[in-house]
């Protein structure tokens, strides 16, 4: 009896490992094929996301100007999907560019000017893949404008409420500083700003008295110019300035605010801050060259998009959701940025996640 019992296991046995092997390679290759392989991971994050079990990373390049907004939504977009992982690395926008391109992780790209995606990722190919483009889309959701921000602790600083801000820099008065323009936006939006400068404010003399006859422009490009240093981005400026180093910065009004520190208004002639068409249209007349580029102006309009090389797609598609959502928009008002309501898409529109989509304009 003992040995028909063994007998009749043996087989059984073997039929239930045959099985078990069967769903391991099965299992396996459908979790390969259907959750590791990048194309299919927002199936996998949207599997899990219907259990409550929300899991996952976003890797974030950014304009340095957005390093406190993203930092802020970033936590709470956290508390609201524990588990769930931003990692933000600030640079300047055309760094940011670069470095995509370049290889570096990035699942989603904030850049401070649209130019910087519309001229360098839109419908440009990955090498690796040419049928495939870092972007083919973005999204403008925020608007700056130019100041200059100073420290109020420094003889400089004070001296700023009571001498034109123009007559300070050119007469070699303290320390300033500006951002690298191939580097960083704010770079060349504060050469251009300063170009414009020098037919406005000559244009208005009354309102602007003592403006010198060679201009800020050809001051500022000199380059035995004694007390302007060119920094890497302009938030790097801010942390300088805040600390002493510098008297006096060209920065985003939102940056400013963000550091707390006093700051001169320009007329929207030369902020590059207001959206009306034609002040667009006056700053779209100036462009400034460095060795690198040519760069144009424009009114200012921050943009985002998800690129193509992406593989935490899923996720990058939430979290851009959140930023242009009341909460997120509200997270860039607390920072001193306009907001665009709604945000307006551009590029190829019907490759636009529908999330992202429903709640731009176009």
């Amino acid at each position: 009896m003992s040995n028909d019992l063994k007998l009749s296991r043996g087989p059984g046995i073997k039929v239930l490992a045959v099985i078990l092997v069967a769903c391991i390679v099965l299992g396996g290759t459908a979790l390969y094929y259907g959750w590791y392989i990048p194309q299919n991971q927002q199936q996998q994050q949207e599997f899990l996301s219907w259990f409550g079990w929300p899991t996952g990373s976003v890797n974030i390049l950014c304009a340095g100007s957005l390093s406190t907004v993203l930092t802020t939504a970033a936590k709470k977009f956290e508390a609201i999907h524990p588990g769930v992982n931003v990692f933000i690395s600030a640079h300047g926008s055309l760094e940011c560019a670069s470095l995509l391109k370049q290889g570096t992780q990035c699942d989603l790209i904030f850049v401070s000017d649209f130019k910087v995606i519309k001229n360098n990722l839109y419908l440009v190919p990955v090498p690796s893949n040419p049928t495939v483009n870092f972007a083919d889309w973005w999204v403008d959701f925020a608007r700056n404008e130019i100041v200059i921000a100073y420290n109020p602790a420094t003889p400089v600083g004070q001296l700023m409420n009571n001498i034109s801000w123009y007559q300070i820099l050119t007469t070699g008065q303290g320390q300033w500083a500006r951002a690298n323009p191939d580097a960083d936006p704010c770079g060349y939006r504060t050469l251009i700003t300063l170009k414009i400068c020098d037919t406005y404010y000559p244009d208005n003399p009354s309102e602007y008295p003592g403006y010198p006859l060679d201009g800020v422009f050809n001051y500022v490009m000199n380059p035995y110019c004694p007390n302007v240093a060119v920094a890497a981005k302009e938030f790097d400026i801010m942390g300088a300035l805040q600390a002493g180093q510098y008297d006096a910065g060209f920065t985003y009004l939102s940056l400013a605010l963000q550091f707390g520190l006093p700051y001169i208004d320009l007329p929207d002639n030369v902020s590059l801050g207001n959206a009306l068409p034609e002040y667009d249209n006056w700053y779209s007349q100036w462009s400034i060259i460095t060795p690198k580029n040519t760069y144009w102006g424009s009114a200012i309009k921050y943009a985002a998009t998800i690129p193509n090389t992406a593989k935490n797609r899923y996720w990058a598609i939430q979290f851009l959701r959140f930023m242009l959502s009341p909460e997120g928009q509200a997270i860039l008002t607390d920072c001193g940025q306009p907001v665009i309501n709604p945000p307006v898409a551009e590029g190829r529109l019907e490759l636009i996640p529908s999330e992202i989509l429903s709640l731009c304009t176009y």
